[in-house]
């Protein structure tokens, strides 16, 4: 009499290999174009902050002026703002690409970082982007003694620079939500489990 054992095959109640990681491409090159845009604006302020004067009379003002007398005060505002704008750039980067190695825990606080970096950076660039081409267009007026120059580039460069640096940020970070794939939760709800194939075997 054959006797009857029941054999799974192989791979039958394993799901399709789990992601290598919840960010799309979408977000992926969001956080790109994010990261490129942080990096450069820390750049330029650490440059400045070496004692670099090219394009800081673009910022007008008593910024341009105590820059280039060395004021120190000035100075350790400006390496400040080098490190807040690298952290921002490293929260989105620990946020988003997934490593292993990263605890869930580190990329919880980093993600929380950088939002609150994304959307400082879209209100500050934002507000700041239409007040300025607001006072471009003639809609606003500057006070006699205004840096019309600084103005301009403020309005088209500096400014609009933060705002799609906070929106790419912002951009890379929704599209790379956490989702789950697990081996059974990824055949769909409702699904059955795969069928065992029994196979009859010949006796002796």
């Amino acid at each position: 009499m054959p006797g009857t054992t029941s054999n799974s095959r192989p791979g039958a109640l394993a799901g399709p290999p789990a992601r290598p990681s919840a960010a799309s491409v979408g977000s992926r090159a969001a956080l790109a174009v994010a990261s490129v845009l942080g990096v450069l604006y820390a750049a330029l302020s650490a440059y400045w902050g070496s004692g670099g004067h090219a394009l800081l009379s673009t910022i007008g003002g008593t910024l341009a002026r105590e820059g280039r007398a060395g004021n120190p005060g000035l100075l350790a505002i400006v390496w400040l703002t080098v490190t807040l704008k690298l952290v921002a750039v490293g929260a989105g980067l620990t946020a988003v690409v997934s490593h292993r190695w990263i605890a869930a825990a580190r990329r919880r606080i980093a993600r929380r970082v950088a939002w609150a970096a994304a959307i400082i950076l879209t209100l500050y660039g934002g507000v700041l982007t239409i007040t300025g081409l607001l006072v471009q267009s003639g809609a606003v007026h500057a006070s006699a003694s205004a840096d019309h120059r600084a103005l301009r580039w403020h309005a088209l460069v500096w400014d609009p620079w933060f705002l799609a640096w906070g929106v790419a940020l912002a951009v890379a970070l929704a599209g790379s939500r956490a989702r789950a794939v697990t081996p059974m939760g990824s055949r769909g709800r409702g699904s059955a489990p795969a069928r065992t194939r029994p196979v009859t075997r010949p006796r002796g």
